[in-house]
């Protein structure tokens, strides 16, 4: 949510609402239903998180519903509790300025908002994702998701050398062409 003041549990999540979150019962994935979305309004969408285990997301999921379980439930998602017993809502300028505080430590770049929807949509295309599974998981409806596209000198090789694994000659001249060869 862009700030603690703008929140809506209309638009945002909630801890507790009626099916707002749940993890699968295989362990496999988490999904996190929204109310509302720019493009999709209040038919809202579901975000399918699923267990990655290189970067622990399903166990960072279960360890902030763990130690903020004394949130209330009317509160946003993403609220964590406070030493006096009290809790605050985690908006978007306080995580963007404390990951930005991380990278900066560790001598990286600043981030922005939309470094994350980059970096997700790159490091999926990278793992060899189909781009039409990368964009069902980014909520793209249209091909817009490829101005997020990075590293496409990686990127495009790797899913030519996919797409023609069954026929190496007929996509050998396109893996070249696309290396520069």
């Amino acid at each position: 949510m862009p700030s603690r003041s703008t929140f809506d549990s209309t638009h945002h999540v909630t801890r507790g609402g009626p099916g707002t979150h749940k993890f699968s019962t295989d362990g496999s994935h988490f999904t996190l239903k929204l109310p509302w979305t720019k493009t999709t309004k209040h038919a809202g969408a579901s975000v399918c998180v699923p267990d990655d285990t290189s970067t622990g997301s399903l166990h960072a999921l279960r360890n902030h519903l763990t130690v903020n379980a004394a949130v209330p439930p009317e509160a946003p998602f993403f609220a964590f509790s406070l030493p006096d017993g009290g809790w605050q809502a985690l908006d978007k300028g306080s995580f963007l300025r404390r990951y930005s505080g991380i990278w900066s430590a560790g001598g990286l770049d600043s981030v922005f908002g939309h470094s994350f929807r980059i970096g997700g949509c790159t490091d999926l295309l990278l793992r060899g994702v189909h781009p039409t599974m990368v964009a069902k998981q980014g909520r793209w409806s249209s091909n817009a998701f490829m101005t997020y596209m990075r590293d496409l000198g990686t990127i495009i090789p790797q899913h030519l050398r996919t797409a023609f694994a069954a026929s190496p000659q007929q996509g050998l001249g396109l893996i070249l062409a696309a290396e520069g060869a």
